[in-house]
């Protein structure tokens, strides 16, 4: 096959081909922001068991760890993301923590006096479940 033929045959399969490689695009970038999340929510979870770990005989230490955190997390990403962000995920990730191990939630505690919240915030209740009527 020359190459005439060849380009020939790309321009006849482009407006074929062209539909499925937007629809391609389009999933591939899609995807890119929920994996970006789910990897960062990753790095930011086994921070905060690395703390607990690590402070695991220091009761109120909540700053140390919130620091220990964010140290971390700048450590593995060279410092590119938004600490508020990380913020919210280092809370989120306390929250599960804490729900995971049976502890009250943090207002019942008394925040960062119990080892609880490591930034003294309070996670909002958790939404109570729909279950489909059978």
């Amino acid at each position: 096959m020359s190459t005439s033929q060849m380009i020939a045959a790309a321009i006849t399969l482009l407006p074929v081909l062209a539909p499925f490689l937007v629809a391609l695009y389009h999933f591939l970038v899609a995807q890119l922001p929920a994996n970006r999340r789910d990897n960062l929510t990753g790095l930011v979870r086994s921070a905060v068991l690395a703390a607990e770990q690590v402070y695991a005989n220091s009761p109120g230490s909540g700053q140390a760890k919130e620091q220990f955190v964010l140290s971390k997390v700048a450590d593995a990403t060279g410092g590119r993301l938004n600490p508020a962000l990380v913020k919210v995920l280092l809370e989120e990730a306390v929250y599960c923590l804490n729900e995971a191990q049976g502890r009250p939630p943090a207002e019942e505690r008394g925040n960062d006096a119990a080892g609880g919240s490591l930034m003294g915030f309070t996670p909002p209740p958790a939404a109570p479940s729909i279950s489909p009527a059978l």
